[in-house]
């Protein structure tokens, strides 16, 4: 297990062991942009030896690129972005036309009806014998953040993460676990996720003597059940950016934290990083945001730690140096705004359990020729 925190070291892992591919690249994301970090990216995942190389978006791509709807009519001239999206479609077409392949998961549906219910996932495997789980995206907004990836080397869990992108390639995901010797891994379909977010609440709930929750994104059901931990005298520190890239959700988490007594540091700048740490003891950490939508509808990796020397690693990297560098927020959250955020974030849940319930078997868009509406926009 090696943590990688931040881009710069994130990106000089994957970019060597990009280069030293011989047999097979395997990349799902859900967010994958023509833009100075995706283009180098396909770059370099051209120029490896490797004969087989599949990239896995979601279809979120086709639609949001620099956190913008580029069908929003106040984009409509926008250059930058149409100059984005064309150069999305141009890198994707390249590695085409070079022997690799490209599909896009979850379908919106006619009138995107199926919009909420996304591939959250972040995963890498190459060669049968590394892989990548965390939570960057390949977009150049993404890497600015500060966010962190794992790299294992370990076979058997390799082998697990494989298996998971070829049955996503094949059409045929389905969740899973496993466990191993100081690890659990759980593949989340968006289907059936409240009953695998039930254990992870369990495990953190059973603090006894902290939390520590790093999330941009904490909404219900999270907070209410964690509510029970500052009753039972449980300190809970709660880490969030200041520079939330969704003022919806950072207007209702201040809110919701203050009512529910979470001990609130605000990063500086924007933290895209999710994990929890349980009494120094187990570290779950993967793409979920501990969010409703991870609950509810989307596709996720996660996993819990126990092994004390990643335990270790991860408050020496990461949690002790974001706490020295955050400010404690003591200001008073408006109610007002924390009502009426939540009952939009509602609404969105309301969204999103109409479109797991309608939702087709249909996961995989194999038509790269799809993406040529963003051609044309």
């Amino acid at each position: 297990m090696q943590l990688l925190v931040d881009a710069s070291a994130f990106w000089q892992c994957l970019e060597a062991d990009l280069h030293g591919a011989n047999h097979e690249i395997m990349i799902q994301m859900m967010t994958f942009e023509g833009d100075r970090t995706g283009r180098k990216v396909v770059d370099a995942i051209r120029a490896a030896p490797a004969p087989r190389k599949q990239i896995l978006v979601d279809n979120y791509t086709r639609f949001i690129q620099s956190d913008k709807f580029i069908y929003h009519p106040k984009y409509w001239f926008d250059q930058d972005l149409k100059d984005e999206v064309r150069q999305t479609c141009a890198m994707f077409h390249a590695l085409i036309r070079e022997g690799g392949e490209v599909r896009f998961t979850n379908p919106v549906g006619p009138f995107l009806i199926h919009f909420v219910g996304r591939s959250h996932k972040k995963l890498i495997v190459i060669d049968e014998r590394i892989a990548y789980v965390g939570g960057f995206n390949f977009s150049d907004h993404n890497f600015d953040w500060h966010d962190l990836m794992f790299r294992i080397e370990d076979p058997a869990i390799v082998e697990f993460l494989r298996t998971d992108f070829v049955a996503t390639w094949q059409d045929e995901a389905r969740p899973s676990h496993a466990r191993f010797d100081d690890c659990e891994f759980f593949l989340l379909d968006g289907r059936s996720n409240e009953e695998t977010f039930a254990k992870v609440t369990d495990l953190l709930t059973s603090a006894e003597k902290s939390l520590h929750i790093i999330s941009p994104y904490l909404t219900f059901p999270f907070c209410k059940a964690l509510a029970e931990l500052p009753r039972r005298g449980v300190p809970v520190t709660l880490l969030t950016p200041k520079g939330n890239n969704k003022g919806t959700v950072r207007d209702y988490l201040l809110w919701e934290a203050g009512r529910v007594g979470f001990d609130v540091r605000l990063y500086d700048g924007m933290s895209h990083m999710k994990a929890a740490l349980v009494d120094d003891r187990y570290l779950v950490i993967g793409s979920s945001n501990f969010d409703f939508l991870s609950y509810r509808i989307e596709e996720e990796v996660l996993a819990i730690f126990s092994a004390p020397a990643v335990i270790q690693a991860f408050r020496e990297q990461v949690l002790e140096p974001d706490l020295d560098c955050c400010s404690r927020f003591d200001g008073q959250a408006s109610a007002f705004r924390g009502w009426i955020s939540y009952g939009i974030l509602r609404a969105v849940e309301t969204l999103a359990l109409f479109s797991r319930s309608t939702k087709s078997t249909q996961a995989i868009d194999t038509k790269v020729r799809g993406y040529s509406a963003l051609e044309k926009s």
